[in-house]
């Protein structure tokens, strides 16, 4: 019995200089290209402020990590996608791929705001700071 193709459903809205672009569904290699276009299209709108809302991912694949690690790579000027509360599924991946310090999670689109424009450490001084000290800090302690 074929599987029912993966459904997935996105969004973007604009709120002030900030681009949040919501992904809904199951983010996986059946629909790559839909959620890379819906990055693509959140990117090229040049907002000051990217962020994500992962909140309602069902499933979460490595292709769905690829697909932000990507992003990360590719916005350097909006900075680091700070992600609105991602789903348990999110969460979990981000977590056992040692990939959670480099998005930062928000609980609201004005503390995203708030984040980008604090100057946060690149990700290269978050992730120095990680491996060498082999914990799970984001940041050193003040």
């Amino acid at each position: 019995m074929p599987m029912a193709p993966a459904s997935l459903e996105t969004t973007s809205i604009r709120i002030g200089e900030m681009v949040v672009r919501s992904l809904a569904g199951d983010v996986l290699l059946d629909n790559l290209p839909e959620s890379e276009a819906a990055l693509d299209a959140a990117c090229g709108q040049k907002p000051a402020v990217l962020a994500l809302d992962l909140a309602h991912v069902g499933l979460f694949t490595c292709d769905g990590l690829n697909v932000l690690l990507d992003l990360r790579l590719r916005a350097p000027v909006q900075g680091t996608p700070p992600v609105g509360g991602p789903s348990r599924t999110v969460r979990r991946v981000l977590e056992l791929t040692d990939s959670a310090p480099l998005f930062p999670v928000v609980a609201t689109a004005e503390e995203a705001a708030r984040f980008a424009k604090s100057d946060p450490p690149s990700v290269l001084e978050r992730m120095r700071y990680y491996t060498a000290n082999g914990t799970k800090e984001l940041l050193p302690p003040p």
